[in-house]
């Protein structure tokens, strides 16, 4: 066979050390891994620099194919866009990168195209003069990601529709990317979100209150009408819900989140036993603008029985102050155990690796004490 015949793969395969590269094409020649999947390996090697744990990786990376991990996808982003990786990561920090990546890619193709953004409206409700301006186009937003190092890709249908405006402010040297929220409001039309800096870094109180006088915003003052404000509506409502599912015999609710980029979810409620997903009545809050305040006040919803569950935790997970969605993210789980009669709950924040930000446990008995109002029911 000449030169100019030779499979890529194999030509690829005589390149590496001897003791991997046979044993590589020896696979490949039984037909045991197909071209593809080696190529996808070699390359997830040579971008961890070190090209001989690809016998180790293919492995691996079968088994993380079979369960529908993105890995081939990961390594293609990452080459494309020279980024590093590991093949050490586990399951979860694969579908991570895989978000990143994407994101990553979808901020690059942002700043290539030139959809443009009406913000008249925003402009009109903001003051005119302000060390800053709008972002007014997709180039110019995905130039904002790419700079700031956070996504605001997420953002690019919420700017043509013209429910959101995103703004680039400069304070005291640093550069702060604001979200202008359109609202139903007529005293207050225009309300921020968020503000961030480089790396996803959340503005203080102080830099939100010279946000607001910049733009010619009313710093907004908070009052809560609660008839209990001194406990939160998600351990109320936890107190609350324990009957019910304790009048369904359930012996343990795990639930399970993870996040990263700037991007956080629940990924699953078990139940053991499997149960029926009875709708529920849940206590929520509205928000509204009165005043020159805003006032937050108790209401009530009817929630499948998962999904309130689901914003119980969501509530629990804002109470720690865990910034587990950004950057490399992080993940946990929350858990009651009625057979041993203890709730967990814990946050796990990504750096190098896991760390344990946010861990306590309850006991059930505590809760039940707490159960001065009735019972959650099922929803007729």
């Amino acid at each position: 066979m000449s030169a100019a015949t030779v499979d890529p793969i194999v030509e690829r395969l005589s390149e590496l050390p001897a003791k991997v590269g046979k044993k590589l094409l020896g696979q490949f020649s039984l037909g045991h891994v197909d071209a593809p999947t080696l190529h996808t390996v070699l390359d997830a090697a040579q971008l961890a620099g070190d090209i001989s744990k690809s016998l180790w990786f293919t492995g691996s990376y079968l088994f993380l194919r079979s369960k529908g991990v993105p890995v081939g996808d990961v390594v293609a982003m990452a080459k494309q866009h020279q980024r590093k990786i590991r093949l050490e990561w586990s399951e979860q920090r694969w579908r991570n990168e895989h978000n990143k990546l994407s994101r990553l890619a979808t901020l690059k193709m942002l700043a290539a195209k030139n959809v443009t953004y009406d913000v008249t409206f925003f402009e009109k409700h903001i003051a005119s003069s302000y060390p800053g301006y709008l972002i007014k186009s997709s180039r110019r937003l995905g130039m904002e990601g790419l700079r700031q190092q956070h996504c605001v890709a997420s953002y690019h249908e919420r700017l043509a529709s013209q429910q959101t405006a995103i703004l680039c402010l400069f304070l005291d040297h640093n550069r702060w990317t604001v979200e202008l929220i359109r609202t139903n409001h007529s005293e207050t039309p225009v309300r921020i979100g968020q503000i961030k800096t480089r790396l996803n870094a959340v503005a203080s109180n102080d830099v939100r209150r010279q946000v607001y006088n910049y733009l010619g915003l009313d710093f907004p003052r908070l009052e809560t009408s609660s008839p209990d404000g001194s406990r939160a509506l998600h351990q109320i409502n936890l107190t609350a819900l324990l009957p019910v599912l304790i009048k369904l015999d359930i012996q343990e609710i795990y639930v399970g989140f993870s996040g990263s980029g700037d991007d956080g979810h629940i990924d699953y409620v078990e139940m053991q036993p499997p149960a029926t997903m009875p709708v529920v009545h849940i206590l929520d809050q509205t928000r509204d603008y009165q005043d020159g305040q805003w006032i937050h006040r108790e209401c009530g919803r009817d929630l499948p029985l998962d999904k309130a569950i689901e914003d119980i935790v969501y509530g629990y997970l804002e109470m720690t102050g865990v910034d587990w969605y950004n950057n490399d993210g992080g993940q946990g789980h929350f858990s009651i155990n009625f057979q041993t009669g203890n709730i967990e709950f814990e946050v796990n924040q990504n750096y190098v690796e896991s760390v344990t930000e946010y861990a306590n446990e309850w006991n059930v008995e505590e809760f039940m004490e707490q159960l001065v109002a009735p019972a959650l029911t099922e929803s007729t």
